[in-house]
C-alpha cells in the first residue's frame, strides 16, 4: 500500500521518485522540513550532490512528502540500521547474501534461519532488501561465527535459492 501511495504522489516527477528511493534505501526521515538519519540532520545540498540531483529537487521532494499526511507520517518514522555484512569478517563473524528466484514467496528467511539454528549458530543480523528499491534484492545474514561449507550446501538445496554469496 505504501508503494502505491508513493508512486501515485511521485508519478509526475521521476527525480523526486529517485530521491524517495534513496531516502528509503538509507533510512532518511523528514522532520520540520529537514532530512535526518536517526536524529542527525543531513545537509540537503550534500545529499543532492551525492545522488546526482539538484538541491531544489530535494526541497520539492520534502515539500511533496510533507503535504501528504500518509507519506509525512511514514517518513517521519523512518530509521536507519547498520549493515554488518561487509564488516563481519573483521569481527570473526560469518556473513552471506542470498539471492532467490522469487523474493515474493514467503518462508525464505524462516527456512534459512532454521537451518542455521540447527547447526547451533546464532544470527546477529538478518534483513532483506526491498524489491521496489533494489533491482536484485538480497537476504543479508550475519552470524555469530563463520558458516561451515556443509551449511551452505544445505541452504543451496532449498527451493527458490538461486545464489549464495559468502562475505
Amino acid at each position: 500500500m505504501m508503494w502505491k501511495e508513493i508512486y501515485s504522489v511521485m508519478e509526475k516527477s521521476p527525480a523526486q521518485l529517485k530521491v524517495v528511493k534513496k531516502m528509503l534505501e538509507i533510512g532518511i526521515s523528514i522532520r520540520d522540513n529537514d532530512l535526518y538519519i536517526n536524529g542527525i540532520q543531513i545537509d540537503d545540498t550534500k545529499f543532492a550532490k551525492a545522488i546526482g540531483v539538484d538541491r531544489r529537487v530535494i526541497k520539492s521532494t520534502i515539500k511533496t512528502i510533507s503535504e501528504n499526511p500518509i507519506l509525512a507520517k511514514f517518513f517521519m518514522n523512518l530509521k536507519s540500521i547498520p549493515d554488518f555484512t561487509d564488516a563481519a569478517r573483521e569481527m570473526g563473524w560469518g556473513a552471506m547474501e542470498v539471492i532467490v528466484e522469487d523474493p515474493s514467496k514467503p518462508g525464505i528467511l524462516a527456512s534459512i534461519s532454521a537451518i542455521i539454528s540447527q547447526e547451533g549458530i546464532s544470527i546477529r543480523q538478518a534483513f532483506v532488501d526491498d524489491p521496489e528499491i533494489v533491482e536484485e534484492p538480497k537476504l543479508h545474514v550475519v552470524t555469530q561465527s563463520k558458516l561451515p561449507s556443509e551449511l551452505i550446501l544445505k541452504l543451496m538445496d532449498l527451493k527458490n535459492i538461486r545464489k549464495i554469496i559468502i562475505k
